[in-house]
């Protein structure tokens, strides 16, 4: 009764209207939706004027409802957000539009022509890196779950809040049903059904209910803490972008993993190439060209990868060069022979005449 009643307390006490009284030497006090402004007008106006905007633009890309839009937490989502530096600023944006460095775009921008997780092989997407399957993805995402349920239990979290979420969490990761759960503590029920109502994936990048900070709060009073539900929302959000930035990176080893691979198999292909042309030496080259193999073997070799490409594509340009010489050489002489033998068959033909 006690938990009933301070959650419906919470929930009144939000939708009571605030009392605007005028203040002596005001001019033009500004009212949006019967809420005095008393700050920040500018970002007020420009929330009030793109809020919708934005709503539909969610819808549009069939994340989340205009309803489930006015049910997310935005204002705990930008203090999470202010508390991030501005390159994972840019990360988190990037990403939960969509249009990032995934298989998919990358496809898309012409830097490779497949998009297939470099982790499983499986079509990749922006949501598929908080998903993907692959083992070692898998094991990194239950350990950072692992991490976020020691971080709910050092935040004094409700235990019950602590287990739908991670409990969902591992639902939505696993691809399973998302099955009924049962709870009888206040308020966390709607708060459920409203994440379900947004999403899961939603719930990882951030887009939280707004629920779960009341329901939150309403514990916090229960047990007589001083913590604040805003401060829990806030720092929930942070821990799951650092669940989802671990994935990334994750993401990323792989892909850096087999670029070093090729890397590495284009320098033994270097390497084999090089002994072939010091195999072959200097001849038929041109003689200013012959101070490409003044040095050793061993040496070119312990130079860096970027003197032996130059040093292969200087040796290549020059028998090019030689090549083309030694033709345009041959082709001369073969003309002067061919002129010689039309004279010297003239000149039997004419004696051959004179004789008969």
């Amino acid at each position: 009764m006690d938990n009933l009643a301070k959650s419906h307390w919470l929930d009144q006490s939000g939708r009571q209207q605030p009392f605007n009284a005028l203040i002596t030497g005001e001019y033009w006090p500004v009212l949006i939706n019967g809420r005095k402004i008393h700050s920040r007008l500018q970002d007020s106006l420009y929330e009030e004027i793109y809020r919708e905007k934005m709503s539909l633009h969610w819808e549009k890309k069939d994340q989340t409802s205009q309803e489930c839009s006015m049910s997310i937490n935005w204002e705990a989502c930008a203090a999470a957000m202010k508390r991030l530096k501005i390159s994972r600023r840019h990360w988190i944006a990037k990403h939960t539009e969509g249009m990032c460095g995934v298989g998919k775009w990358l496809v898309i921008w012409k830097e490779q022509e497949v998009a297939d997780c470099p982790c499983c092989s499986e079509f990749e997407d922006a949501p598929h890196v908080w998903v993907c399957q692959e083992q070692e993805a898998t094991a990194l995402r239950e350990e950072g779950f692992s991490r976020l349920s020691a971080w709910m239990v050092e935040a004094q979290t409700a235990p019950e809040v602590r287990t739908v979420i991670l409990t969902r969490l591992s639902q939505w990761s696993t691809g399973s049903p998302l099955t009924p759960i049962d709870t009888s503590f206040a308020g966390l029920q709607h708060a459920l059904h409203t994440q379900d109502g947004i999403g899961w994936d939603a719930f990882f990048e951030g887009r939280v209910a707004i629920e779960w900070e009341q329901v939150q709060e309403t514990y916090y009073l229960w047990c007589r803490s001083r913590k604040s539900g805003r401060r829990w929302t806030i720092a929930l959000i942070q821990k799951l972008w650092d669940v989802a930035w671990d994935l990334w990176e994750h993401r990323n080893g792989f892909v850096h993993a087999k670029e070093n691979v090729e890397i590495r198999e284009g320098m033994a292909l270097i390497d084999d190439n090089i002994r072939s042309e010091f195999q072959r030496g200097p001849h038929g080259l041109q003689p200013r060209d012959h101070y490409l193999f003044d040095g050793t073997i061993g040496t070119l070799l312990q130079s860096s990868i970027i003197y032996r490409q130059r040093w292969l594509r200087r040796v290549e340009t020059a028998r090019a060069r030689a090549s083309r010489r030694q033709a345009m050489t041959l082709s001369g002489e073969r003309q002067v022979l061919r002129n010689w033998l039309q004279g010297a068959n003239g000149g039997q033909g004419g004696n051959g005449g004179n004789g008969n």
